[in-house]
């Protein structure tokens, strides 16, 4: 068994239905889905609604392999395997060709471009930095229980009802996501609201 498939489980059973992306059983058209949804309700009995949409720059060639460790032992995956996926990345090097060819260079960040087992670690990583966040009663509210964001794997959607709130949203998740060595890209991250105060 390849050990994407061994480490799926645990992988999975620390997600919450926030993270639709590389997910068993989810759709990222559901997300899409709600927010259609949600925007509709906002409208039609007129409440205030501020989205962000959020957008990393170079996502998944940016997150420290250190914070890839720690979330797999944060959600209980055993040591044998962390120590596998960690000899794999140790053995990781880049070189620079100019005029000859440079020496190799240690890569300390990102997960391996085409391996099945990247997407899970991502998720993982961002997981794990998601459920620190003191968001509890801010976002919107859905049958007395708040939602504050929607994930598509490295893309995610924040909710609010003022744009205060929104602001401090953004940036507790610019705080946490550079600890991991993730950076918000302003030119692509989006505010979007249905009222008349003025946006971020």
């Amino acid at each position: 068994m390849c050990l994407e498939k061994r480490l799926e489980p645990d992988i999975e059973k620390h997600q919450t239905k926030e993270q639709a992306g590389f997910r068993p059983g989810f759709s990222t058209i559901d997300h899409i889905h709600t927010i259609e949804q949600i925007v509709e309700k906002h409208q039609e009995f007129k409440s205030p609604l501020y989205l962000a949409y959020v957008d990393y720059a170079k996502a998944f060639d940016s997150i420290t392999h250190e914070s890839i460790w720690q979330a797999l032992k944060h959600q209980n995956i055993p040591d044998i395997y962390i120590n596998i996926i960690k000899n794999i990345y140790i053995k990781s090097t880049s070189r620079v060709k100019l005029d000859r060819l440079g020496p190799k260079i240690n890569i300390r960040r990102g997960v391996k471009q085409g391996d099945p087992l990247s997407p899970k670690l991502f998720i993982a990583v961002l997981q794990n930095i998601m459920k620190d966040l003191k968001w509890e009663g801010k976002g919107i509210n859905i049958d007395g229980k708040y939602l504050s964001n929607l994930r598509f794997a490295d893309d995610i959607v924040l909710f609010s009802t003022s744009s205060k709130q929104l602001e401090e949203m953004l940036t507790d998740l610019s705080d946490s996501s550079n600890t991991i060595g993730l950076q918000l890209n302003t030119s692509k991250t989006k505010v979007t609201t249905n009222s008349k105060q003025t946006l971020l």
